[in-house]
C-alpha cells in the first residue's frame, strides 16, 4: 500500500488540440493573463478634468449639523434612533407599530418621541431624503380609443444622476474617464471589465469638449407582477444608476447604486383588439418615459457640473449608454416588432439561425427614426402599416429617445445572460436533449451524481419541476454535459458543450481578445453541430430561427463596447423588484392607490438609509460599508478553514479504519510521519519505500472533523471574495448513509489554471495529531508540526480531454486502493466526479454508493465557475 504522495499529472507536451476550442496549455496561458493587473493602460487624454474643488458632502452635512447637540436629532438618543430604524427597515405595519408602542409604560421606559406609527412617520418624513417624487400627466391618441389621460409617478433622472454622483461611500470605485488596458506591453491584447475599459467610452468622449466627463446613464425596466393573490397587480418600474460607479457596487442592491426613477401606468386593455392594445402600450411606454428624461436632453449636450463625493467639480454629460431589459421590452424600447426583426441589427427572423451574416448591418437611430415620422405622415392606416412592416418597425409616433443626444437606441441594448442564455437558449437546450436521452434516463442520471458543495442534488431528476427558474437552469447546467455522454449522439454532446462554453465564458467578469475569440469559436461550434437537434428530432420546428439564438452573436461587439455582461444582467435588477416592488406592494393597502402608497414608503426606506449612513460618517469620522439586512458572507482567506471544535473528539485509530472506511490508518499514519521527518527530496523518496512498522506512535487517537471549508482565490477580479467551497467526510451523514467528498489536490508545483501538478483524490478522515506530542515527532527532529490532515484514496492521474466533451477522466482502483495520508493544505478544493453511465445508467448506483461501485470518471469542470476557468 503506497502511503507516498502520488506522482503528478501528465505535462502539455503531448496534449492535442480540442476541436474549435483552443489547446488547454494555450487556454490556461490565456486565463491566467486575466489574473493580473493590466500590463500597461493607455487613458484617455484630458478627460474627467477637475474644475475646482467644494466641501465633500460629509463636511457639508457635518456643518449642518452642528447646531444641534445630539447626533440622533431629530431622535432623541440612540435608542430612539435604532427603535425607528428597526420598525422602518423591518418594514412593521403601521397598526402593529402603534399596538406596540400603545403597551402601557413602553414609550416612557424607553423614552421615545413618538407615540403612535403616525408621528414616527412625520418624524422621518422630516429626514434629509433622495430626490422626491413628482406626478405629472401625459396624453395617448389612438384611432379606437380617442385621447386618453395617463397619470405618471417619477423622479428627475438628474436628480438621482447627481445623488449617485455625489455618494461619499463611492468615492473610492467610481472612474471619470475612458481608459484602454492591455494585457502585455506591446498592447495586442485589449482588456475589458469596468464599462470604463469600452469602446463606447472612448468614441463618446471624444465627441465632447476637452476635460469633460461622461456619466453613462444605465437604465432598465421591467413589468412585473406583485401578487397572483390581490387581483393580479402589476408595475412597470425603471431604474437608473450610472457607469461611473463600478459594476461590483452597482450590482449590489444594499449599496442603493440604483434608484427607482418611475413607475410606468399600465392601463386596462382587455377590451380592446390585440393589434389596438399592442400599440397603445407601445404609445403609452415612449411618451411615459419621454417624460421622465426629458431633463436628460439639454444637459446631455450642454453639460452641468457634477460635484463627486470628494468635493471635486467636473463638467459632465449624463448620456444614455445601456439599456437593460428582456427581449419583448428591447424590442418595444427600438420600435421594432417582436419576433420578426432583430432590435440592434438588420437580421430578419428567418435569419436567426444563421451565424455570422455579412449582409447584417448595425441599425441607425437616424433611420429608424426617419422611417417612423415617414408613416406618420401618411393618411391611412394600410399605408402607414405597409411602410413600418417593410423596415419591421412598429406604429410609434414619437420615441422616447428621438431628443436624447450622442444616443443610438440600438446600440444601447445590452447582452443580458439571465433571459437570452439561463431562461432561453439553455431552456431549449435541456428540452433538445432531454428528448434525446430521455426523461427517465436523465432523471436516472441526475439522481446518481454524487453530491458535492455548490451544487444542487437533484433527488428526483428534473423532470418534475414546473416553472423552472433561473437558479435551477443554472444548476443543471453544471451537471448536464456529463449526463449526456454515453448516451447522446457526439455532435449532440458537442453541440451542447458549446452552448454551455457560451454561457460560461460570456460570464466571465474580465475579457482579453483572446478569450473573447473563444467566446465566437464556442457560438460557431453549436452552429456547427445545432442540425443533429433536428436529425434526432428533438426539435420539432425544422429551423433554428430563435430570437434568443441570433442575439448571441452581439455579445463579443457589447463587451468590447461597454465592457463584461455583468455590466448590464437583468439578473441584478430584477433583484430590485423585492424591495421596490414586492415589499412595497406589501406595505399598502392595495386599493386603487397603491402607486402612490408606494412611492411614500419607498421614501421613508430611503429616508433612513441615508440618516443611518450620515449618522455613522459624524459618529465614526469614516465612510462605511452600506448596512444591509442580509447577513455578510465571511470572507475567508485563501485555504482550508475548520470549526474550532472537532465533530469526533479522542477517536481511536481502531474507530477511524472501520468509521471512516480508512484501511491501514496506523500503517499509513506511520509512513506520513517518517515521510514529513524528512528535510530533503532524496530522504523522503527514500523514506516512502521503506516499511516503518516500527515507527512509535505514543497515541491511539486523533481529533476528527466532519467538514472544512476552502477559500479558492477568485481568479479574475481580486476585489471579489474567494469562492469558498467545503470539503464533507462525515459517515453519519443522511441517517448513517455517509458521505466522503472528492478533491482536487496539488501534488506537485501547480498554477493556478490547467492539472499540471494537480490529482484528484477522495477525502475519507480530516483529523490532526495531538499537540502534546508535536515536540517528540516533529519538533525534535528539526520541523514544524503539521496542521490537519486527511486520509485519501487515490484516484488516476487525470487523462487527456475528449474531443466531444473535453472533460478529464480518472479512474479508480477496485481491489486494491491507493491511500495516503497529506496535508490539507494541499488540497485546493473540492470537486464533483460524474460516472461514466454508458448507454444506460446502472439502477443499483445511488447516490450515496456511487463512487464505490463505478470505476471511471469525468472531472466535472462546469461545478462553478472558477472550477471553468481552472481545470484546463
Amino acid at each position: 500500500m503506497d502511503s507516498s504522495l502520488p506522482a503528478a499529472s501528465s505535462s502539455n507536451g503531448h496534449r492535442p488540440s480540442q476541436g474549435a476550442l483552443p489547446h488547454r496549455a494555450e487556454r490556461a496561458a490565456a486565463e491566467r493573463v486575466l489574473e493580473a493587473e493590466p500590463a500597461s493602460t493607455e487613458v484617455y487624454d484630458k478627460a474627467g478634468k477637475v474644475l475646482r474643488y467644494d466641501s465633500d458632502i460629509r463636511t457639508r452635512y457635518k456643518n449642518a449639523s452642528a447646531r444641534t447637540t445630539s447626533p440622533f436629532a431629530p431622535f432623541s438618543h440612540r435608542i430612539d434612533w435604532e427603535v425607528a430604524r428597526w420598525a422602518k427597515e423591518e418594514a412593521v405595519g403601521s397598526n402593529a407599530l402603534t399596538r406596540l408602542l400603545s403597551i402601557p409604560g413602553l414609550v416612557k421606559k424607553l423614552d421615545l418621541s413618538y407615540q403612535n406609527s403616525r408621528a414616527l412617520n412625520q418624524i422621518v418624513d422630516e429626514l434629509p431624503g433622495s430626490p422626491p417624487w413628482l406626478e405629472s400627466s401625459f396624453t395617448v391618441s389612438h384611432e379606437d380609443t380617442g385621447s386618453v389621460t395617463h397619470k405618471l409617478r417619477f423622479r428627475d433622472p438628474l436628480k438621482c444622476i447627481q445623488s449617485l454622483y455625489g455618494k461619499v461611500d463611492f468615492v473610492d470605485h467610481m472612474s471619470f474617464a475612458p481608459v484602454k488596458d492591455f494585457c502585455d506591453e506591446e498592447k495586442s491584447q485589449q482588456m475589458y471589465s469596468e464599462m470604463n475599459t469600452g469602446g463606447w467610452w472612448w468614441e463618446t468622449q471624444g465627441k465632447l469638449p476637452e476635460g469633460s466627463t461622461v456619466v453613462p446613464v444605465i437604465l432598465s425596466s421591467d413589468k412585473t407582477q406583485l401578487s397572483v393573490f390581490s387581483g393580479d397587480q402589476e408595475v412597470h418600474p425603471v431604474y437608473l444608476t450610472i457607469g461611473n460607479i463600478s459594476k461590483d457596487i452597482r450590482r449590489k442592491p444594499s449599496y442603493r447604486a440604483q434608484i427607482l426613477i418611475a413607475y410606468l401606468p399600465i392601463a386596462d386593455l382587455a377590451h380592446l383588439s390585440d393589434d389596438a392594445a399592442r400599440v397603445i402600450r407601445a404609445r403609452m411606454f415612449h411618451e411615459a418615459m419621454s417624460v421622465v428624461l426629458k431633463p436628460l436632453v439639454e444637459v446631455g449636450r450642454t453639460g452641468t457640473d457634477l460635484t463627486s463625493g470628494d468635493g471635486a467639480v467636473r463638467r459632465c454629460y449624463p448620456i444614455v449608454a445601456v439599456y437593460v431589459a428582456d427581449h419583448p421590452e428591447q424590442c418595444l424600447i427600438c420600435c421594432t416588432r417582436f419576433g420578426q426583426q432583430c432590435p440592434k441589427c438588420s437580421a430578419v427572423v428567418k435569419e436567426f439561425g444563421d451565424h455570422g451574416l455579412e449582409s447584417w448591418e448595425r441599425r441607425k437611430q437616424k433611420d429608424t427614426l426617419r422611417t417612423l415620422r415617414k408613416a406618420g405622415k401618411l393618411p391611412s392606416f394600410a399605408r402607414r402599416e405597409a411602410v413600418l412592416k417593410d423596415a419591421g418597425l412598429t406604429h410609434t409616433v414619437n420615441p422616447f429617445w428621438a431628443s436624447l443626444p450622442f444616443c443610438n437606441i440600438h446600440d444601447t441594448i445590452s447582452s443580458d445572460i439571465l433571459h437570452q442564455l439561463i431562461q432561453g437558449m439553455i431552456k431549449h437546450l435541456i428540452v433538445w436533449v432531454t428528448a434525446i436521452v430521455g426523461s427517465a434516463e436523465l432523471d436516472a442520471r441526475l439522481k446518481r451524481l454524487p453530491e458535492a458543495h455548490g451544487v444542487r442534488h437533484f433527488a428526483n431528476g428534473i423532470s418534475g419541476l414546473s416553472q423552472v427558474t433561473g437558479p435551477e437552469r443554472k444548476e443543471i447546467c453544471k451537471q448536464l454535459l456529463g449526463c449526456l455522454v454515453g448516451k447522446a449522439p457526439s455532435r449532440a454532446v458537442r453541440a451542447s458543450r458549446a452552448l454551455l462554453d457560451f454561457l460560461f465564458i460570456a460570464q466571465y467578469q474580465s475579457h482579453s481578445d483572446d478569450t473573447l475569440r473563444y467566446l465566437e469559436d464556442a457560438l460557431s461550434e453549436f452552429h456547427e453541430h445545432k442540425a443533429v437537434f433536428l436529425q434526432e428530432s428533438a426539435r420539432i420546428v425544422p429551423n433554428f430561427n430563435l430570437p434568443k439564438l441570433h442575439m448571441l452573436e452581439h455579445y463579443v461587439s457589447g463587451i468590447k463596447s461597454i465592457g463584461t455582461t455583468d455590466n448590464s444582467n437583468t439578473e441584478f435588477t430584477e433583484r430590485l423588484h423585492i424591495d421596490n416592488a414586492k415589499h412595497a406592494y406589501d406595505a399598502t393597502n392595495k386599493k386603487i392607490n397603491y402607486v402612490e402608497q408606494m412611492t411614500v414608503w419607498l421614501d421613508r426606506q430611503e429616508r433612513i438609509a441615508l440618516f443611518d449612513s450620515h449618522l455613522r460618517w459624524r459618529l465614526n469620522d469614516l465612510p462605511p460599508p452600506p448596512r444591509t439586512r442580509a447577513r455578510r458572507a465571511r470572507i475567508l482567506p485563501v485555504g482550508p478553514a475548520f470549526p474550532k471544535s472537532p465533530s469526533a473528539p479522542s477517536l481511536s485509530f481502531q474507530a477511524v479504519t472501520s468509521t471512516y472506511h480508512a484501511p491501514n490508518f496506523v500503517h499509513v499514519l506511520r509512513s506520513f510521519i517518517a515521510s514529513y521527518r524528512c528535510q530533503t527530496d532524496k530522504e523522503r523518496t527514500t523514506a516512502r519505500h521503506r516499511n516503518h512498522d516500527d515507527l512509535p506512535i505514543p497515541f491511539n487517537y486523533v481529533d476528527v472533523w466532519h467538514r472544512a471549508s476552502f477559500a479558492v482565490k477568485n481568479i479574475q477580479l481580486e476585489t471579489e471574495p474567494n469562492l469558498t467551497t467545503a470539503v464533507t467526510a462525515n459517515p453519519n451523514h443522511c441517517e448513517g448513509i455517509g458521505r466522503f467528498d472528492t478533491v482536487i489536490v496539488a501534488t506537485d508545483k501547480a498554477e493556478d489554471t490547467g492539472m499540471n501538478g494537480l490529482r484528484i483524490a477522495r477525502v475519507r478522515a480530516m483529523f490532526r495529531l495531538p499537540s502534546k506530542f508535536n515536540t517528540a515527532l516533529f519538533t525534535d527532529y528539526g520541523v514544524c508540526p503539521p496542521g490537519h490532515l486527511a486520509f485519501v484514496e487515490w484516484f488516476s492521474p487525470p487523462a487527456s480531454r475528449k474531443r466531444d466533451h473535453q472533460m478529464y477522466t480518472v479512474t479508480r482502483r477496485c481491489a486494491r486502493a491507493e491511500v495516503s495520508i497529506i496535508e490539507v493544505k494541499d488540497i485546493r478544493r473540492n470537486c464533483q466526479l460524474i460516472p461514466m453511465f454508458g448507454d444506460r445508467a446502472d439502477r443499483a448506483w445511488t447516490v450515496s454508493n456511487v463512487l464505490d461501485r463505478c470505476e471511471e470518471f469525468y472531472v466535472n469542470n462546469f461545478q462553478d465557475h472558477h472550477a471553468y476557468q481552472s481545470l484546463w
